[in-house]
């Protein structure tokens, strides 16, 4: 089961089965953010074209939304392969993205970020 809310403009969809867990865990929709078409608003995606300032002010926002602090995500380029990244620590912000298609931590204050 699933269930939807709105916080701060962004809608949330949260799976119960991580319900009473220690787990902040959501997937967004693309409304409430900054850029024009044709992203439709909430772009956090780098490499499509839209301008890097909206994208990292959507992240913000999204990361807001949920608490969460923009310095805290460990996010990679997703390549729909095999690799597992794992997270010891935050993603430096020039530090590249590693390409895989999961990520795990035990870290507690890394933010994991999938785009999809």
């Amino acid at each position: 089961m699933e269930t939807s809310s709105v916080e701060k403009g962004i809608r949330h969809i949260t799976f119960d089965s991580f319900s009473g867990r220690e787990v902040i865990h959501g997937v967004i929709s693309r409304h409430g953010g900054t850029s024009p078409d044709p992203w439709s608003s909430l772009n956090i995606g780098g490499t499509v074209g839209d301008d890097p300032q909206r994208v990292r002010q959507n992240l913000c926002i999204t990361l807001d939304s949920f608490g969460l602090d923009i310095n805290s995500v460990y996010d990679v380029w997703q390549v729909h392969g095999v690799e597992v990244s794992h997270a010891s620590a935050p993603r430096h912000p020039g530090e590249e993205h590693r390409k895989a298609d999961i990520i795990t931590t035990n870290a507690r204050g890394v933010t994991l970020l999938m785009r999809f």
